[in-house]
């Protein structure tokens, strides 16, 4: 189908390479591909689960990030945190 990943056309986004296409973690929001090495930190491995690629943490206007340049207090931080782990466990039926 057209919605099919063609494994051809993975590539990293940081350095453009498309060899060891075994190292390329694709982003599930955008499907885009990087290399675990390429990453900073790099990545040891390919990781379980859901994995978000740098550039759409930077970006989320979700859950996903802190607005830039907020200070938060560390009780505004634990309530934040609470309210994120709660949305994430029951969105993954834990």
């Amino acid at each position: 189908s057209e919605d099919s990943l063609n494994l051809d056309d993975v590539f990293c986004e940081l350095c453009g390479g498309g060899a060891h296409e075994d190292q390329i973690i694709l982003c599930d929001k955008c499907d885009k591909g990087f290399h675990t090495f390429c990453l900073a930190p790099p990545l040891d491995c390919i990781p379980k689960g859901e994995w978000i690629c740098p550039d759409c943490i930077s970006t989320a206007t979700d859950d996903l990030a802190f607005q830039e340049g907020s200070d938060f207090s560390v009780e505004e931080f634990e309530k934040w945190d609470a309210k994120f782990k709660k949305s994430w466990f029951e969105e993954k039926g834990v």
